[in-house]
């Protein structure tokens, strides 16, 4: 298997699409995963996007525990936002829901086990704020993925 940004979406995008409202998960938020549309329209269905808002190509410079970093490691700064239906008086308590069904899938690894990837870390997150009229509660997580290119 090459080492590929790509490879990182695909296992990205098979986690989280375990996430469809069954086997214990509150949400059906993995059951529509777009790729690299983060900031898309419509969001009337429950759904993933996951995108990358930079990468890092040379890692030369930087250290790990006292050594070098390999010239082909690699960074991608990722970003998810997951959306679903919402009222108003409800988008804390499904931002909250949408955050724990990811951390679920997250915590199960199963489409990362076979994946190129030295670690892909969710660091921070929010739950965004609506424009006035929008029913829709959207959650972002910024993270990020090491690799080693090929």
């Amino acid at each position: 298997m090459a080492n590929t940004p790509q490879d990182i979406f695909t296992a990205i995008e098979q986690q989280l699409s375990a996430i469809n409202g069954s086997g214990g998960y509150a949400t059906q938020i993995g059951t529509k995963i777009y790729l690299g549309q983060v900031q898309r329209t419509g969001m009337k269905e429950h759904s993933i996007a996951i995108g990358a808002r930079s990468g890092l190509i040379d890692r030369t410079g930087e250290t790990r525990l006292g050594r070098a970093m390999s010239a082909k490691a690699r960074q991608i700064d990722l970003i998810i936002e997951a959306a679903m239906p919402s009222k108003p008086d409800q988008f804390l308590q499904d931002g909250l829901l949408m955050l724990e069904d990811i951390e679920r899938a997250w915590a199960a690894r199963t489409g990362l086990a076979g994946a190129p990837i030295g670690s892909i870390r969710l660091n921070t997150w929010s739950i965004l704020d609506r424009p006035e009229g929008l029913d829709r509660t959207v959650l972002q997580i910024l993270g990020e993925a090491e690799y080693l290119r090929a």
